[in-house]
């Protein structure tokens, strides 16, 4: 009798436990699901089809010589012996193993022959044909190549390889698209629709946001970095609460799944 009584007992256990435990796995399965889930990230979203973008930035745009800015100057003559002379005095080398001229406090760089150039509030362009003219008094057709020596571009924040880059020579100027895609590009936990650039001016720092899903931003003139700039990609907040609110459901459902799993092992050990 006692017997018989225990054999449904354990059969009575064994279909409580299927029926419990089925739809609390498929929960968990679930909640694992929407946690991993990746949501893509979109580029000017609002672009209903093939069209035209009339750019209404400047890109022409020149970047200024300040103090402190460092600068390669090459220059190449009709005589080996003049190239060797002018190239070898600079002497400034940055961090990254490359030699320049330090912009002074005055705002001069220091010249083979020429001595003290006034550079500040110059365009490397426009140096590169002062030194050219300077220069014509002890050498005929020299040809000066200037370039940003020690400019940087700071990318960090919700990309997938955060990091300085530098520009300078070819890489003078650089778009906000082609600093994300150098940085990896901007990773699953981040908002393409809120990138903010910082950037100094006249001794402030201006804060700009930009929405990368809105073709606008094509017309932003914050579009084309400027040297020093720093390109942060902040987090999508919503997407974030939403998947914190699951990975707690989760751990909630985890634990009960786990308390009962203890409650049934007890039970089934009394019934023995």
């Amino acid at each position: 009798m006692h017997t018989i009584i225990y054999s449904k007992n354990k059969n009575a256990l064994s279909v409580f436990t299927r029926l419990f435990f089925a739809p609390l796995i498929f929960i968990v399965f679930l909640s694992s699901c929407g946690v991993s889930k990746k949501t893509n990230i979109f580029y000017f979203k609002n672009l209903k089809g093939d069209t035209t973008v009339q750019s209404m930035v400047n890109e022409n745009f020149e970047e200024l010589i300040k103090k402190k800015d460092v600068i390669s100057v090459n220059i190449s003559t009709l005589s080996l012996d003049d190239d060797r002379i002018f190239n070898a005095a600079q002497v400034l080398s940055t961090s990254d193993g490359k030699l320049g001229y330090l912009v002074d406090s005055n705002g001069n760089i220091q010249l083979h022959k020429l001595g003290a150039v006034h550079v500040e509030g110059l365009t490397l362009r426009q140096v590169s044909e002062k030194i050219k003219n300077e220069l014509g008094i002890y050498v005929k057709d020299a040809v000066v190549v200037t370039a940003f020596v020690n400019k940087k571009i700071l990318v960090f924040g919700e990309v997938k390889s955060p990091q300085l880059i530098n520009i300078g020579g070819e890489k003078e100027k650089i778009n906000v698209l082609e600093a994300l895609t150098i940085a990896g590009g901007v990773n699953e936990a981040g908002d393409n629709k809120n990138i903010l650039i910082i950037r100094e001016d006249k001794g402030k720092k201006v804060f700009k946001h930009l929405n990368f899903e809105d073709m606008a931003v094509l017309n932003s003139p914050w579009y084309n970095l400027k040297p020093d700039d720093i390109v942060y990609v902040q987090p999508d907040v919503e997407r974030g609460t939403a998947a914190d609110k699951i990975a707690k459901r989760q751990m909630i459902v985890s634990s009960l799944l786990t308390g009962v799993s203890l409650l049934l092992i007890i039970y089934d050990r009394l019934i023995k």
